[in-house]
């Protein structure tokens, strides 16, 4: 009999520095580093190309494909700087703030990479994608230099405003950083003293104008209103701890965004976050990544936080002098992302994938979904901790699926992005080798149930049943299950039990910073839960406990718990226990079929969607009022009682088999005879449910072969 493996849920993902800094015994402003460049760079270790992982080695060791061709990158395959030279010159002339974003700091790579062309033993043509001309660049690095810092003045000297000083504080201050140590071939400093000061003084004005938005009336979930706070960044970049370069006025309030830093991050928003999701995870789902807030376009209020904020918390780490496992980098909801990035993707035929469409709509043009995450995973390969090596690895074997998965590619834009972010690897191991199956993400209530990642033939579930409702994002279903193989098949995020109409509890208004995390409390409006309160899996089944009694209109419900065992790999028994206030509040079991149902007889049905089927049983009720169409299965007891309990057994398979095939073994599924117990004999498997509806099951297998049907 297999017993399971139980998780202890671990309640806090800080960081060590993150701990450290909210305890007092350090501050953002002791870390900094004296050296530049210092965002998104650590030094000048980072121009060495034979440390592994700096930007230099990035360089040389980088894909040589364009990214409008995807295909396969590995460490073996050089010149990344391609990308960036490419940009360099093509945009060398344009003044503008359109789309401009990393194509300014492709200029001072460019630059820096012809300074050290012969150092770094680069050729003179460097080898393109075939379908592209030998490149190389067209200009010299005194002339790169020039032009960036052209550009910077004139980009800082612009108006403040939302747009203009969203730049400003990103990519303005990690181009004043990487410009700050560099000189030109007559050893004359890029940025002469009045340069410098200008542009101090110019991103000062822009980081005061973020601030000035920023009243602690922002809602922690709506990446439109956390973006205000990205305004520290601007002190990574100028403060210098010696108070060399920098006027005393300037370094005061370098260190006061240092402060606010520790403030509103360390101190209310990322705790908030890993509430949320600190072992990975993002309510909304990940198909609203649509591009940062105030650039390259997106939905700003409806955007991934997790995603939007990673280069302001990689800029930590590398403005201070803390390893990776050390950084507020390594806060959970950004360590563990990427792992929940993978689980987002269905299992489909190669070519059509996208994401789960939870939270979003997703868009033909889908290049943001994929390419902004690799900021998640960033310099995790050159970490000593095994578990940041697996992530790293995963993340780039997610990045490396994006020519199966994507139908959009890279863009200009991504270029810089991927020399920054992207951590190369030579064939990295697929997700079940590295020892990824069916996952609970237990901060957010979700469970993805998977039996493979290898093939679009591969069943796939995601439960969900969260402890709260944590913004506008959220969707209000709870108790909830999606299943798909190849395609899906009960879709949508609504398969669940409706007390009359609907019944569930809908909320307008969420927790600001001022209300602090706090507000979430349990027993709060915003408590749907109590979310999954038992999750067992092994490698013969997985078992997981949801209640959602607080979901709903408590004067209409009292109790509704969930209980799913998946059979691995294609059977799932659900158990629904319904309780309401009174006798007469209609219940109904209902999902969203991918396709029109069929009724094979009283108690079967069918969903057949492409090439895959999904085989629905009924055992309890009995006596049921049924509703089928193309969107909607809903089931309800004929008659009225205070408690109810609906009971399925469902069996994924190819669309093409039949009824009496003996590999339909749902259509066989039977109740076994038990005064206190619910207990369900199904193939070799014999599954009891503990009574009084309370967590937890035993699984029996038996080794007998099944008899042939009739």
């Amino acid at each position: 009999m297999a017993t399971g493996r139980t998780e202890s849920p671990s309640e806090d993902y800080s960081s060590p520095l993150e701990k450290q800094i909210r305890s007092g015994k350090t501050s953002t402003s002791v870390e900094i580093v004296s050296y530049h460049p210092r965002v998104w760079l650590r030094g000048a270790q980072d121009w060495d190309k034979d440390i592994f992982g700096s930007y230099a080695w990035r360089i040389v060791h980088g894909p040589a494909m364009s990214v409008r061709f995807p295909a396969f990158a590995h460490d073996d395959l050089k010149y990344i700087f391609y990308f960036t030279a490419e940009v360099a010159d093509k945009y060398f002339d344009d003044i503008s703030w359109h789309d401009t974003h990393l194509r300014l700091l492709s200029l001072i790579t460019t630059g820096k990479s012809v300074r050290m062309k012969m150092e770094w033993n680069l050729p003179s043509d460097l080898p393109g994608a075939s379908q592209n001309p030998d490149y190389h660049p067209q200009n010299t690095a005194d002339e790169y230099y020039i032009r960036a810092k052209e550009k910077l003045l004139f980009l800082a000297n612009s108006s403040v405003g939302r747009i203009h000083s969203d730049f400003m504080v990103q990519v303005g201050a990690a181009a004043y950083d990487w410009l700050m140590g560099e000189t030109l071939e007559n050893g004359e400093p890029v940025l002469s003293d009045k340069e410098r000061r200008t542009l101090q003084n110019r991103l000062i004005a822009h980081a005061d104008f973020l601030k000035k938005q920023c009243s602690g009336k922002e809602h922690f979930f709506q990446s439109s209103e956390i973006y205000n706070y990205m305004y520290p960044q601007v002190g990574f970049a100028l403060y210098e701890p010696d108070g060399r370069y920098i006027d005393p006025e300037y370094n005061q309030k370098a260190k006061e965004y240092l402060d606010d830093f520790d403030r509103y991050w360390i101190g209310k928003i990322l705790p908030a976050l890993n509430a949320q999701g600190g072992d990975g995870g993002w309510h909304g789902g990940i198909t609203r990544t649509t591009g940062r807030p105030g650039m390259q376009g997106g939905t700003p209020a409806d955007n991934t936080v997790p995603i939007v904020i990673a280069p302001l918390l990689f800029a930590h780490f590398t403005a201070t002098g803390r390893e990776i496992e050390e950084s507020v980098f390594s806060t959970g909801c950004i360590k563990n992302f990427t792992l929940w990035q993978l689980y987002m993707i269905p299992p489909c035929k190669i070519g059509e994938a996208t994401y789960y469409s939870i939270g979003g709509v997703w868009k033909s043009d889908n290049r943001s979904p994929w390419t902004f995450p690799r900021q998640l995973f960033a310099r995790r390969r050159a970490s000593k901790d095994p578990e940041q090596l697996r992530l790293a690895e995963l993340g780039a074997w997610l990045g490396y699926q994006q020519a199966n998965f994507c139908v959009g590619y890279g863009g200009s834009w991504d270029n810089e992005n991927r020399l920054l972010f992207e951590d190369n690897w030579v064939n990295p191991r697929d997700p079940e080798r590295l020892g990824y199956g069916t996952r609970h993400f237990k901060k957010l209530g979700w469970v993805f149930m998977r039996e493979k990642f290898t093939t679009p033939n591969d069943v796939s579930a995601i439960f969900v049943c969260q402890a709260c409702r944590w913004s506008h994002l959220d969707q209000v279903t709870q108790n909830s299950i999606h299943i798909g193989r190849s395609e899906d098949l009960i879709t949508g995020w609504d398969n669940t039990i409706w007390i009359g109409k609907d019944g569930r509890r809908s909320i307008d208004k969420f927790p600001t910073i001022n209300d602090g995390l706090e507000a979430y409390a349990p027993g709060s409006e915003y408590d749907i839960g109590p979310g999954i309160q038992s999750y067992q899996d092994n490698d013969q089944y997985s078992y997981v406990f949801g209640d959602a009694s607080n979901a709903y209109e408590k004067d209409k419900l009292k109790k509704f718990t969930r209980e799913i065992v998946y059979l691995k790999p294609a059977i799932f028994i659900i158990l629904d226990q319904v309780e309401t206030r009174q006798a007469g509040f209609k219940k109904s079991w209902v999902i969203h079929p991918s396709a029109a149902p069929q009724s094979i007889d009283s108690s079967l049905t069918i969903i057949q969607n492409g090439s895959s089927a999904l085989w629905i049983k009924r055992l309890l009720p009995i006596r049921v009022n049924q509703t089928l169409d193309s969107n909607l299965m809903e089931v309800s007891p004929n008659q009225s009682a205070l408690k109810n309990q609906f009971l399925y057994v469902m069996q994924v398979t190819n669309s093409n088999v039949s009824k009496d095939s003996p590999e339909v073994v749902a259509d066989q599924a039977t109740l076994i005879p038990d005064a206190n117990r619910i207990r369900i004999k199904v193939d070799k498997w014999e599954v009891v449910f503990n009574a009084n509806n309370t967590p937890g099951i035993s699984v029996k297998a038996s080794t007998k072969k099944k008899e042939q049907k009739n």
